[in-house]
């Protein structure tokens, strides 16, 4: 058992320019510990000393990685010497992918464990989910956020080249596995 704590597994990894980018995971005194490194094709360096990072990118230089705790994550930016800023928060971020000048997110809202839930639908509860309260939207990082894709059901992936946003989603069946493809225009919505 004491082998399996001083294993450390490496994912996310994420490639700009000469660098490799990506989180290293690990059990510390009986707790998960993630946090980005990178490395050059020699040293491998860590960047964030959290213990809760996540999900690196880089966009003009800037790290960009998800920060999380028990109840909350944040999109969070790291320019060079500056201290990290937060760029937006909520329950959960599944995703997040750059739109020209714009950054989009698969998120999931903050929800009240104390609330009845009311649901109309045979599917109300998910593996390891619990109760389906919220589900997995995406959001446009503007202030203030605005909801782009958002229902009774889950968004669950995204992609964006730049010029077109495709996404997938599980609005006709509402089963994992079971998405759609759909095309999302920012203008046209």
């Amino acid at each position: 058992v004491s082998d399996t704590y001083g294993i450390k597994i490496p994912s996310d990894p994420f490639v700009y320019g000469d660098l490799v980018y990506f989180t290293l995971n690990w059990i510390e005194d009986d707790e998960y510990i993630s946090s980005v490194y990178s490395y050059d094709g020699k040293d491998v360096t860590r960047i964030t000393f959290g213990g809760h990072e996540k999900k690196p990118s880089v966009r003009d230089g800037k790290l960009y990685y998800v920060s999380y705790g028990k109840e909350e994550e944040s999109l969070t930016v790291l320019e060079g010497m500056k201290e990290p800023r937060t760029l937006y928060s909520n329950r959960a971020i599944s995703k997040y992918v750059f739109h020209n000048d714009d950054i989009l997110v698969i998120t999931q809202d903050h929800f009240d464990r104390d609330k009845p839930v009311v649901t109309s639908k045979l599917k109300y509860r998910y593996d390891t989910s619990g109760f389906l309260r919220t589900r997995m939207k995406l959001v446009l990082l503007e202030t203030p956020p605005r909801d782009l894709v958002s229902g009774d059901f889950d968004v669950v992936d995204i992609s964006s080249n730049g010029k077109r946003i495709i996404f997938s989603a599980t609005i006709e069946d509402d089963d994992r596995g079971s998405e759609d493809v759909y095309e999302l225009s920012l203008e046209k919505g």
